[in-house]
């Protein structure tokens, strides 16, 4: 279980994990919630964005097997005046020798009170890879594609006047944990 804030003590987190092993993987139950105010946020080609206060709660079932693992989430957010927003998202990856391959996909199930509707049915989808080196690193990769920041309104325009154009992205680099 773990509890968290920031420094003016106002944004409150709570959440708990439950791990269940046996002989051939585990299974993890996670919930979550966060009380959160108001706060501005900046965006590259965007500026300030000014996100309503609100509370968000998050669960999600994930198991490992073996080479093989998956799980399958569900995030609600309640911003208040700015509307609200439900997702799930399914995710799966294998690993064989030195490789990890995942895969995920997301989708909006309901948010036609945010930004005006322009995420309702939006979905998101992704694959990586990665290679372990050894001692920590591993060389990494991964496309993913996604709604884009379009999808809260061109710059300059009202907040509410969306536009869901999707964005690909792809990432390579040498990752390293310590």
């Amino acid at each position: 279980m773990s509890v968290s804030t920031e420094r003016e003590l106002d944004d409150v987190a709570v959440g708990a994990s439950y791990t269940l092993k046996f002989d051939q993987g585990s299974e993890t139950a996670r919930i979550g919630y966060s009380d959160f105010t108001a706060f501005t946020g900046t965006f590259d080609e965007y500026g300030e964005i000014d996100v309503a206060g609100g509370d968000q709660w998050a669960g999600s079932l994930s198991g490992l097997y073996g080479a093989f693992q998956g799980g399958v989430a569900y995030t609600a957010i309640d911003a208040g005046p700015a509307g609200a927003i439900h997702v799930l998202t399914f995710g799966g990856g294998v690993e064989f020798g030195e490789w990890t391959v995942l895969a995920y996909y997301a989708t909006v199930l309901d948010g036609t009170d945010l930004v005006g509707g322009g995420l309702d049915g939006a979905d998101s989808f992704g694959a990586s890879a990665a290679y372990n080196l050894g001692g920590g690193a591993a060389i990494a990769m991964g496309v993913v594609r996604s709604f884009s920041l379009g999808a809260i309104g061109t710059p300059g325009d009202a907040q509410d006047e969306p536009e869901a154009d999707a964005i690909t992205m792809a990432e390579f680099g040498i990752r390293v944990a310590f």
